[in-house]
Order: C-alpha cells, then sequence, then structure tokens
C-alpha cells in the first residue's frame, strides 16, 4: 500500500456530491473507494461520531420521557390533588425534560431548515428529516392537548378526573406519536456498522415490497368488497344447530361495512375465517368459489412471491451491505455539516484540511480476504465460490496447455530428428543405387568385350 495526498477532497460540496451520484443511481458501492472510504471514515471519527452519540442519548431520553407523559402522566391527573397530590404532581415530572429536549432537537431542525430555504425542501430530502419534523410536531399536539384536556377537566367538572372521558384527544394523538417517536430512533442506529446494516436492509426491503403492496392491496380490496355484497345481500346470520327446544344463530362477524370488510379480508388472509359463515351469504356456493380462489391466489401465489421479492433484496442489499453502512455514515455527516455555517467550514482546518493522505491498497487481494470472513449473501458467496472456480478452471486449463505445448515441442524435435535420419538414409540409398548402377555398367561393358 502507498499513501497518496488528495486536495480538497475534504470539503463540503464533494462528499455531498458523491452521495447525490449514489442516490441517483440506486448504486453505493462508490463509496466503497479508497478515496471516499477513508473520507468518510475520516470525518466520522474527526468531529461527528461524538456529536452523534451525544444526540442519541439525548433523543433517547426525550422519547422515554414523552412515553412517560403521554402514557402514564394521564393516570397521574386521575388522582385527587386533595388527597393524593405527591401522585397527581408526579405526572408533572417528565414535562421539563419533553420540553428542553423537544427545543433542542427543534434548534437543530429550524437550522437545517434555514440551510435548505424552506421546510417542504427539508421534509421532501430525506426520510429521516421528514419524521423528524413529524415527531416534534406529534410530541407538541400530544403535550399541549394534554395540558389543555387537563385545564379544561380541572376547572371544568373538577377533580377527579378520568382518562377515558377527560383525556381522549391527547391518548389518539399519542397512539399515533408513540410508534414514529420510536421508529425514528432507529435514525441513531445507522451509525454502528451492525445495527446500521440492519436498519438499511429494513428499508431497502421496504422499498422493494412497494409494487407488490399496490398489487396486493387490489387484490385484497377486490375480494373484500365482492365478500361485502354477497353477505349484504344475504341474511347476515349464520343458523347453528338446534339445542333442545332453542334456536341459535349468530351475526356473520366484519362484513357491517366496507371499512369492516377490508380489515376481514386482511385476516382472512392470515387464515382468520370461518366457513360456517358462508351460509350468511346470498349465495354460499360463489361465496366458497370465491373464498378457494382467494386462498390459492392470495396465500400461496402473493405470499411465496412476497418472499422471494424479499429474498432477492436481502441478497442484493447484504452483497454491497458494507457501502450501504457508508452511505449511512456519510448522510449523517452531511447532516451535521450542512448546519455548520461557511465561514466555520473554512476556518476549522482540523475537521476541514486542505489535504487528506488516502492509503490505497496495491492489490484488493487482501481486502476481498478480509471481506470473505463475513458472510455476504447468497448472491455474493455464489458469485465468489464461480469466480473461484472459473480461476481454477482457468488455471487447469493453462497447465494443460502448456503440457500440450511441451509435448507438441517434443513432437516437433521428434520429427525433425526422423527427417534427418530420412535425409541420410536417403542419401546413402542414392549412393547405393549409383554403385548399383556403375556396376551394373561395368558388367555389360564386360559383355560387350567377350
Amino acid at each position: 500500500a502507498f499513501l497518496v495526498p488528495l486536495r480538497g477532497i475534504a470539503d463540503f460540496k464533494f462528499l455531498q456530491t458523491a452521495v447525490e451520484t449514489c442516490e441517483k443511481m440506486r448504486n453505493y458501492d462508490l463509496l466503497q473507494s479508497p478515496t471516499l472510504d477513508c473520507l468518510i471514515q475520516f470525518k466520522w471519527e474527526a468531529f461527528v461520531s461524538g456529536l452523534f452519540f451525544r444526540d442519541a442519548m439525548l433523543f433517547f431520553l426525550l422519547i422515554v420521557a414523552f412515553s412517560a407523559q403521554a402514557v402514564l402522566s394521564p393516570e397521574s391527573f386521575t388522582r385527587d390533588p386533595a388527597v393524593d397530590p405527591v401522585l397527581f404532581y408526579l405526572g408533572f415530572v417528565p414535562l421539563p425534560f419533553v420540553a428542553g429536549l423537544w427545543l433542542w432537537f427543534l434548534r437543530h431542525e429550524l437550522r437545517t431548515v434555514g440551510m435548505r430555504g424552506s421546510l417542504w425542501a427539508h421534509v421532501c430530502g430525506d426520510l429521516w428529516d421528514a419524521l423528524d419534523v413529524v415527531t416534534l410536531g406529534g410530541m407538541l399536539a400530544v403535550v399541549v392537548t394534554q395540558l389543555a384536556e387537563l385545564a379544561i377537566g380541572i376547572y371544568g367538572r373538577g377533580a377527579p378526573l378520568s382518562v377515558a372521558e377527560d383525556f381522549p384527544a391527547s391518548s389518539i394523538l399519542a397512539a399515533l406519536a408513540l410508534p414514529v417517536a420510536w421508529f425514528t430512533s432507529l435514525f441513531f442506529m445507522l451509525g454502528y456498522e451492525q445495527s446500521g446494516k440492519l436498519i438499511r436492509m429494513v428499508l431497502e426491503i421496504s422499498y422493494g415490497i412497494r409494487w407488490f403492496l399496490i398489487v396486493l392491496l387490489a387484490t385484497l380490496s377486490g375480494f373484500a368488497f365482492s365478500f361485502y355484497a354477497l353477505y349484504q345481500a344475504g341474511t347476515g346470520t349464520v343458523e347453528l344447530p338446534e339445542v333442545g327446544p332453542y334456536e341459535v344463530s349468530d351475526g356473520v362477524f366484519g362484513y357491517d361495512s366496507p371499512y369492516s370488510a377490508m380489515l376481514t379480508g386482511f385476516g382472512l388472509m392470515l387464515g382468520d375465517f370461518d366457513m360456517q359463515e358462508f351460509g350468511g351469504s346470498v349465495n354460499p356456493s360463489l361465496t366458497a368459489a370465491l373464498f378457494v380462489l382467494f386462498m390459492v391466489l392470495v396465500n400461496i401465489v402473493y405470499l411465496n412471491l412476497l418472499i422471494a421479492i424479499m429474498g432477492d433484496t436481502f441478497d442484493e442489499v447484504q452483497e454491497s451491505a458494507k457501502a450501504q453502512y457508508l452511505y449511512s455514515l456519510a448522510k449523517i455527516i452531511l447532516e451535521y455539516e450542512e448546519v455548520l455555517p461557511p465561514d466555520v467550514r473554512s476556518k476549522n482546518t482540523q475537521w476541514f484540511p486542505e489535504y487528506l493522505q488516502v492509503l490505497v491498497p496495491q492489490s484488493a487481494g487482501g481486502a476481498r480476504a478480509a471481506a470473505e470472513e463475513e458472510w455476504p449473501g447468497r448472491m455474493q458467496a455464489l458469485s465468489r465460490r464461480m469466480r473461484d472456480v472459473v480461476k481454477e478452471e482457468v488455471g487447469n486449463a493453462n497447465q494443460d496447455v502448456r503440457a500440450v505445448r511441451e509435448e507438441v515441442n517434443d513432437i516437433k524435435g521428434d520429427v525433425a530428428q526422423v527427417k534427418s535420419d530420412v535425409a541420410a538414409l536417403s542419401s546413402k540409398l542414392d549412393k547405393l543405387l549409383e554403385l548399383f548402377a556403375d556396376d551394373a555398367a561395368k558388367k555389360k561393358n564386360r559383355k560387350k568385350k567377350s
């Protein structure tokens, strides 16, 4: 290996251009080049890793405090402050933590929005930026609504309060905000190699099945509305066996409205069905036929197709797992660098040096051998195996060719020797023929003289 001094690559624009190129091509192998790999690792270790770890801890505290405020505080507020003041005011304990940490992350988002020019550009720029905005907005809505409901409850009908009667709106908002907040916390797992590769896998698989989900939704909607029409035109009840003098019937569950029909269709896909309910439709035979068609098409064809798509996507992502991880690091680095003013970037030579020494390997063999120590996925494993087999076969073929060439050279030598022997033998035969001719001429002359 040898060191190559490169000038200007630590600039913000260089890495940003590389990341944008990878995003347009949806191919991240470019980031595995020695130059970009070295640049990303340098920036990460120089200043981003410490800031990222700090924000990860703060965001974890934020969602824990917010979860306590959204889930536990309403229960505390139902206590009578005159009887249980400690438990009542305990509901306010998470609030200052939520407020302080919320303002901390709001400051970062506002700076990013300012650099990008508009909130729309910020939200459309990246999935995690959009989730950040939704998370902060959801937290604000939950806390404000909860405090408003608390004030209305106390000054309206007085203590003690009830979660069911006094906090319905904040509970609904919390049910929406909590999953988003906890999913957003996965962003802080991208900075660590093992978890970062896993999160990238989840995102790429979700992206890979987007068209399949549209096809599944269309099929599910068609069958769900079909069953809804059949049950609406039928009796809607199932006749059960008579028990003594009593005649018992049961209503068909899940087809009261198109919305409930969609939910029931989803449950049907997962195996939640009762074939006795077919008797409640206007045509039980047609209902049974549609049921069989639905099960064959969705449970056998579609779900196995889904497994195949996800398996192929897994192999593709696993084949470039290192590049996917470097892409995650590059995005994190750009997010922190983006909020730095240009004059700070130009003056801080420790984070943005003029030259960067890049260690370039003379051969990729060492890096390849190190990478093969980790399971790379079936596609890459098969391609490596095929490459090794081809190399082995080519090596064997080259040995055979060399052996054949040596045999050909030996044969050529033998042929040359044979030619030389034939030429010598031909010369001797010519001499013998001349001798025989001379002897015959002499004998003929003797006969003439006699």
